[in-house]
């Protein structure tokens, strides 16, 4: 991140003016692109002079194939200004992890979003933007500089999420819609009900989608307009918008009608609200995100999934009084500390034994060098002691042959 902006002040501070528009009438492939900037004052205002951003540029096959629906101008107005993400997103800061990065389109004809509507940016094998009703883009090529943030170039062009009911219905969720069909429950039986909730802004929906929980809401039929109404608006939250990263184990909820939700979080990644089972996550919607379930919320039963699937909490057996009346006490277990302590004792004991018998073998040795020297001094002791008297015995005996006298025969010759 600190290198990518490093590299924008470096441009910048080159004198680099190349803008949105420069850079589309400069690549061969964004030609159509340059030509619907420059036809729109207000795609002009907006994008020419924006600073801190990531563009999304569709090529010009991405949106030929997107003007073939005949959109107004205002609708393409609204479009490219949701391509424009706030804040320097280069791609080598993407993951598997999603980011729902929020964009300029904060006109409440097409989102009602706090900060503007998301779009979902993540990297699990390729680069990949997601938009309304799970729609992917992927990468062609990107991180391009220029003035005042950086440009991505995308093979299709990103959809403006719809409401829930569109949204439902273009994802083909068909227990849903059988859902949504019933009397009273999100129907015109409750037209306060329903305006309310698919105006509001900053909504998180958990829509059930599977044959369960169209049986039960057929089996609770007839029931009262209350009752649905109940338990619709336990399956919404107003006011804050979940994505799935944002939940966290054990997290409650509050929901619309004010009763509490909990989520659950396995330990493969499972996630649960309540008892409930989140099958598909993080669909775009124009006031917020829907995620799909396996079945419905019922209206105060926090009770999370079956023992099979979630780790059982067994509690701990109650004490019981002894006939005085009194809790007979456990036995006492040492503390932590304590059991630290005796450890940390044990092994300086340990250390000091073998320390100890270290310095005894090293003392006999010192003895053992100590003696074997003090015998070889002796040895040559006597062997100096030993050649002193063979020396004196040899002089002693050469002298007495001197003194012994002349034979007379020896010497007659001389004469």
């Amino acid at each position: 991140m600190f290198l990518t902006l490093l590299l924008l002040f470096i441009v910048q501070s080159a004198g680099q003016t190349q803008t949105i528009l420069d850079f589309s009438l400069k690549t061969p492939s964004l030609s159509k692109l340059a030509s619907l900037i420059g036809a729109s004052p207000q795609l002009s205002s907006l994008l020419i002079p924006a600073y801190n951003f990531t563009f999304l540029a569709p090529t010009d096959d991405a949106i030929s194939t997107w003007l073939a629906g005949n959109r107004s101008q205002s609708w393409i107005e609204a479009t490219l200004t949701y391509h424009l993400l706030s804040g320097s997103h280069p791609t080598a800061l993407l993951s598997t992890t999603p980011q729902f990065v929020p964009t300029a389109l904060s006109n409440t004809s097409f989102a009602n979003v706090t900060g503007g509507q998301r779009i979902e940016a993540s990297r699990p094998n390729e680069t990949i933007f997601q938009s309304g009703n799970k729609t992917s883009s992927k990468l062609v090529s990107g991180d391009y500089l220029v003035n005042g943030g950086m440009i991505h170039i995308i093979d299709s062009v990103l959809q403006i999420p719809s409401d829930i009911l569109k949204t439902v219905t273009d994802a083909g969720l068909s227990y849903a819609i059988a859902i949504f069909n019933r009397e009273y429950f999100w129907s015109g039986y409750n037209p306060s009900f329903f305006s309310t909730v698919t105006v509001a802004t900053d909504m998180t929906w958990f829509v059930p989608n599977s044959a369960a929980a169209l049986n039960d809401i057929i089996n609770a039929s007839p029931a009262t307009q209350g009752q649905f109404t109940a338990l619709a608006s336990y399956h919404c939250i107003v006011g804050s918008v979940l994505y799935s990263t944002s939940f966290k184990n054990g997290t409650k909820l509050t929901m619309f009608s004010g009763l509490p939700a909990i989520v659950r979080i396995l330990d493969d990644g499972t996630t649960y609200i309540n008892s409930a089972k989140v099958i598909a996550s993080d669909y775009l919607i124009q006031n917020g995100v829907m995620h799909i379930i396996d079945s419905n919320l019922m209206p105060g039963n926090t009770t999370g999934p079956s023992a099979t699937t979630f780790p059982t909490i067994i509690p701990s057996p109650q004490p019981t009084k002894s006939a005085n009346g009194t809790i007979p006490q456990a036995p006492r277990e040492l503390s932590v500390a304590a059991y630290t302590g005796i450890g940390v004792g044990a092994g300086i004991t340990l250390l000091l034994i073998i320390i100890g018998a270290m310095l005894c073998v090293r003392q006999k040795r010192r003895l053992a060098n100590r003696k074997g020297q003090s015998n070889r001094q002796r040895r040559s002791r006597i062997f100096e002691l030993s050649a002193g008297v063979d020396g004196i015995a040899q002089l002693e005996t050469r002298e007495r042959f001197l003194e012994l006298p002349v034979g007379r025969n020896n010497n007659s010759r001389y004469r």
